[in-house]
């Protein structure tokens, strides 16, 4: 799931999340959920 989002962070200053959720098979919350738990995915 790692590669699903470092796919989707970078293009989503020139595609709608949503859409790059939609295409990736993945939700927003998904995408969001696992920029913010980060940190905690580090320690």
């Amino acid at each position: 799931m790692r590669i699903k989002h470092l796919f989707i962070a970078p293009h989503a200053k020139d595609y709608a999340v949503s859409t790059l959720c939609c295409l990736l098979e993945v939700s927003r919350g998904w995408f969001y959920g696992y920029k913010s738990s980060e940190p905690a995915r580090q320690a």
